[in-house]
């Protein structure tokens, strides 16, 4: 039996062809043709940008990037800042980006010379302009550059390390940290930012900023990425993506020396939006947290962030901090150390932190609330904490506990549902301060939940409840077995 051959169709090669020819118009519309282009401190924004003819300055770039462009940034210093006037598309980015194996630098600062004795502590020096920052090269504390502590008049300048901007006469004021005279010092002053825009789909890789006002500062901006920087010696902030950021990437930063040591400011990261990832960042010396995840009243709120891999350490506040009603953010596998306030901190609700070690904090882990807020359904599981134990400075209180994990409560503030599972928390340091590994003013501590933790410790692990008392943990086992039940103690010889 012969098979029939199916009858010839026009009409379905007709639509075929017209529906190819759509395609292919919506393609040709919608394709990006990139442009590379090059800056280098000898180029000339009068050049077409190209490799033998670059331009001179990040500004040149900043007019013209469109989506899909690239400018590649030679070794040198820059003092100039990227604000791209344009935003990239879905898979176009601007890109700002190191040339290959070339390390170039925004560096904004000038140098403060010639002072003149005022008074026996404080010095003047005639400076043209607008900054907040000044920076000193001796700090005994840190062994670094110390940001100085910013005053808004003359007579508010009466102690060391504190300077004063006078504005309508162009001039420094400034009382040094070891009150001599600052022309045996270097004083820098910064005269703007690093980096500022709210774009979407911007990439900036590999190039460093130091003696900056901020590192980048970013509004709204969202699909961008920071990434394989070295920012260091800035004054209000390192990188701050504020307001409704989203779905950012900060990647593989160097992180260090931010705001000032005399005045508890300047994060290193800080973040008000939302599913961003931050990580593989070593950060350090912060006069506040390394990274801070923060909340507003207003409706904007940090969630679901991705926090993971980082090493934060000697900071001057707590190194994880998911603060002011945060909600469903996860952070893991981050390295804290040295740092003055808690390994880990929140006071936000559904935040899961697990698998981060903590040591040699000024604290462990701990809910932690003020104003009115609700700190609730966070889970602590699998994090290592040693010898953390210290002084804990809770609010709006303003007194001083000595526990290792601290859950406190305040006016209008609710603690609850809480856990704490299969957490190791090690102590044994030998400090008669260092009371309590556990530490709460609820009442009876609610339905939070301290299960399968191992406690090790050089004494018996006590726990304080303000309204109850001060108890052994095997006693809270006992009494209290909804919230404590199945720990591990162990006392070392």
């Amino acid at each position: 039996m012969k098979l029939k051959r199916k009858a010839f169709d026009s009409n379905f090669i007709n639509k075929s062809i017209i529906v190819l020819f759509v395609l292919g118009l919506f393609i040709s519309f919608n394709t990006i043709y990139a442009d590379t282009y090059y800056v280098a401190p000898y180029g000339d924004d009068n050049n077409p940008g190209t490799l033998t003819e670059p331009w001179a300055t990040f500004t040149k770039a900043n007019s013209v990037l469109q989506a899909g462009d690239t400018v590649f940034i030679r070794e040198g210093t820059y003092n100039d800042r990227i604000e791209p006037v344009n935003s990239g598309t879905p898979g176009n980015y601007i890109s700002y980006m190191a040339y290959p194996g070339e390390t170039p630098v925004i560096d904004r600062s000038v140098l403060i010379t010639n002072w003149n004795e005022y008074t026996d502590s404080i010095y003047w020096a005639e400076y043209t302009g607008y900054t907040i920052p000044l920076w000193e090269d001796t700090f005994e504390e840190a062994g670094f550059y110390c940001g100085l502590w910013p005053v808004f008049s003359l007579p508010e300048l009466d102690e060391p390390g504190k300077f004063f901007h006078d504005e309508v006469n162009e001039r420094f004021y400034v009382w040094t940290s070891t009150g001599d005279d600052p022309n045996n010092h270097t004083m820098r002053a910064s005269t703007g930012k690093g980096a500022h825009f709210n774009k979407d789909y911007i990439v900036i890789d590999g190039i460093n900023m130091k003696w900056v006002v901020a590192g980048i500062k970013s509004e709204n901006c969202s699909n961008c990425i920071f990434k394989n920087m070295d920012i260091q010696y800035t004054y209000g902030g390192i990188i701050s993506l504020k307001w409704d950021t989203h779905h950012n990437r900060i990647l593989n930063n160097t992180i260090f020396h931010s705001g000032s040591w005399y005045w508890d400011e300047c994060d290193g990261i800080y973040l008000t939006g939302h599913h961003t990832l931050i990580e593989g960042n070593d950060i350090s010396l912060t006069a506040h947290n390394p990274i801070n995840t923060r909340g507003y009243d207003s409706g904007i709120a940090a969630h679901h962030n991705i926090v993971q891999n980082n090493r934060l350490h000697d900071c001057g506040s707590s190194a994880i901090c998911s603060n002011y009603n945060t909600y469903r953010e996860v952070w893991r596998n981050n390295f804290t150390y040295r740092c003055t306030g808690c390994g880990i901190q929140t006071d936000g609700y559904d935040n899961s932190f697990y698998n981060n070690v903590c040591y040699h904090n000024g604290q462990s882990g701990g809910v932690y609330l003020t104003d009115g807020r609700t700190g609730g359904n966070n889970k602590f599981f699998n994090n290592t904490f040693y010898n953390n134990n210290s002084i804990y400075l809770s609010q709006p209180q303003q007194v001083l506990y000595p526990e290792e994990w601290s859950i406190t409560e305040c006016i209008g503030c609710v603690v609850d549902s809480n856990i704490f599972k299969n957490n190791i928390i090690y102590n044994t340091e030998d400090d008669s301060t260092k009371l309590y590994m556990i530490y709460s003013d609820l009442v009876e501590f609610g339905s939070n939940v301290f299960i399968y933790n191992d406690f090790f410790n050089d004494r018996e692990v006590y726990i304080r409840d303000i309204p109850i008392g001060t108890n052994p943990l095997f006693w809270w086992e006992e009494y209290y077995h909804l919230t404590f039940n199945n720990n591990i103690i162990e006392v070392l010889n």
